[in-house]
């Protein structure tokens, strides 16, 4: 099984995957994030696409390997079109989730994470490209 938690900065994706993935027995939880930090001196556009092409390498490992597999990022849909086009040969489900709070909600404190200028800034950007609109999954607006 494959769960991805899609949704902007602040919107949710890391506490409820830790929570999942305290539930779901053999799994592996990827945080794009994560891997992003492997390269955290590189240009942002050529990082990110190569952390999100890392991570869908590792679940196809993982996947084969017979573990359910957690994935969280802000995954546009062409992104979603590459991780179905390279996971789901593998036979396995994949269930998606979009958190949608609205731009008010991810740019305030939420008790978990402190949001600096940089994350106010690049969440305020994925608003204006509409990265918070996506054509996947089940939508959710977990703004309460």
């Amino acid at each position: 099984m494959i769960i991805v938690l899609n949704g902007p900065i602040n919107s949710g994706k890391t506490t409820v995957a830790k929570i999942l993935w305290e539930k779901i027995p053999n799994c592996a939880y990827i945080e794009v994030d994560k891997i992003r930090e492997f390269i955290d001196w590189m240009d942002n556009e050529p990082a990110w696409t190569i952390a999100f092409d890392t991570a869908l390498s590792v679940a196809k490992d993982f996947i084969e390997k017979n573990l359910n597999v957690l994935i969280t990022y802000h995954i546009s849909d062409k992104g979603y079109e590459s991780l179905v086009k390279k996971l789901k040969p593998l036979d396995s489900d994949i269930f998606a989730f979009t958190f949608k709070p609205p731009l008010t909600t991810v740019l305030t404190y939420r008790g978990t994470r402190e949001i600096d200028k940089r994350d106010k800034s690049y969440i305020r950007d994925s608003y204006k490209r509409n990265l918070d609109k996506v054509n996947y999954g089940e939508i959710i607006d977990n703004s309460d």
